[in-house]
């Protein structure tokens, strides 16, 4: 059912990283400890960000952002940003090269918009949303939250690259098999159409990110 697929390294003392990378795509997990910072620096590829956990001040361009849990951006290329944890985080970032330049240096806080490929089940306070990675139509990425129990239907392309990441660690069950997924893992699906999702810890944050294989050449 799952693959597990982290490829684990600690860039400077306190700063933990998980990667996957798919042909221009590359799937970040970060832990760091408070007070160690992320220096100054660009990159040719847009980042998708979303905060599980923790607080740290993002200095991007001219602007300053206060990350805490949930938020989310999206930076074009080739923006210079740096980070300083406030406290310990736990967070995730896509990195990927846009089929269009974008109309922005930086989006905070997008809502997000319901997915057409989820649907929720026996739990009113579950939620699900999906960012538009901006003028890039390979990557598909949503994030479904769950505040009990209950289920979550995902309609998939067997022939994507389809992800799932945990926010903390906790049991779930997946097309009716009891699984352990952990936070700080990447986990790829085996191929299916249709995967049904139940909570069975409350409290948890599964993103969902499906390439396509055009943006895919392991």
């Amino acid at each position: 059912m799952l693959d597990d697929i982290s490829i684990y390294r600690e860039l400077v003392p306190g700063f933990h990283q998980v990667s996957f990378i798919s042909g221009r795509t590359r799937v970040l997990l970060h832990r760091v400890e408070q007070g160690v910072p992320l220096k100054k620096h660009r990159h040719k590829q847009a980042q998708f960000g979303y905060n599980f956990s923790g607080h740290y001040e993002f200095p991007v361009d001219d602007m300053l952002f206060h990350v805490q849990p949930r938020s989310k951006y999206l930076l074009s290329g080739l923006i210079y940003h740096s980070a300083i944890s406030t406290t310990e985080y736990y967070s995730i970032d896509v990195k990927f090269m846009p089929d269009r330049p974008f109309s922005h240096k930086a989006i905070f806080d997008h809502p997000g918009d319901k997915p057409s490929h989820i649907r929720l089940h026996g739990d009113s306070d579950a939620e699900a949303f999906h960012f538009d990675l901006e003028n890039h139509e390979s990557i598909d990425l949503s994030i479904i939250r769950a505040g009990g129990t209950g289920t979550a239907r995902i309609s998939l392309s067997p022939r994507n690259t389809n992800l799932l990441i945990a926010s903390r660690d906790g049991e779930l069950s997946l097309n009716e098999q009891n699984t352990l997924l952990q936070a700080m893992h990447i986990y790829r699906l085996k191929p299916m159409d249709l995967l049904n999702l139940d909570f069975i810890a409350s409290d948890t944050e599964i993103v969902v990110i499906s390439i396509q294989p055009g943006d895919t050449r392991l």
